[in-house]
């Protein structure tokens, strides 16, 4: 660290890093399984990114009526990001920072962190890098969600996405119950002469 700036971040990643292996055993570093907004993701980011030293405004007022995610899938997301946007003020300089938080209907919700820096080489990063596979990929693989790196001459673009595939799947589930009713009435009504009553 040789600048300020520099230096301002090292210390606040240091303490940040502090403070989750402080809270490595605790409940407050994974969440829980109680329903959170979408919203609250947005807002904890842009707390994380200010503390950093690069004040974010992070659209969030169109998810305040979205559908809520368990903590811990909140959690996971928060702190994925957490990293991305921390890789993109220290590798890119926050130059184009940009963090997107939304809910894409049938195909879950989004948090998106993108930069206009110099991109790098997926290929070429170490083993022993964390950053990108512990901290990002594997952390939202765990919740079941899945990340996507893009990096390029324009900047890199990370991309977390969580789907609650067991809901879709219960409530396919009770539709094709409901439908097969619908089916045994309409059949019984059938044979008894008399029409069916439609739901």
């Amino acid at each position: 660290a040789t600048t300020p700036r520099e230096r301002t971040l090292a210390v606040n990643m240091a303490r940040e890093a502090l403070t989750r292996l402080a809270n490595t055993d605790s409940t407050d570093e994974e969440g829980s399984d109680e329903p959170v907004p979408l919203g609250d993701v947005a807002v904890a980011l842009e707390r994380f990114s200010d503390g950093l030293g690069a004040p974010l405004s992070i659209p969030h007022d169109a998810i305040t009526e979205s559908p809520r995610i368990p903590g811990r899938i909140a959690r996971a997301l928060e702190l994925a990001a957490s990293q991305a946007i921390a890789n993109a003020i220290q590798h890119a300089g926050a130059v184009g920072l940009d963090v997107s938080v939304a809910c894409r209907g049938e195909e879950g919700v989004a948090v998106v962190v993108a930069d206009r820096g110099t991109g790098f080489d997926l290929g070429t990063i170490p083993p022993d890098r964390l950053g990108i596979r512990g901290s990002i990929v594997a952390r939202v693989a765990a919740v079941g969600g899945h990340s996507e790196l893009r990096s390029g001459s324009e900047g890199t673009v990370v991309d977390h996405v969580y789907r609650d595939d067991r809901r879709r799947a219960q409530l396919g589930l009770l539709e094709r119950q409901l439908q097969c009713s619908r089916g045994t009435r309409r059949a019984r009504a059938c044979r008894s002469g008399h029409p069916a009553r439609t739901a």
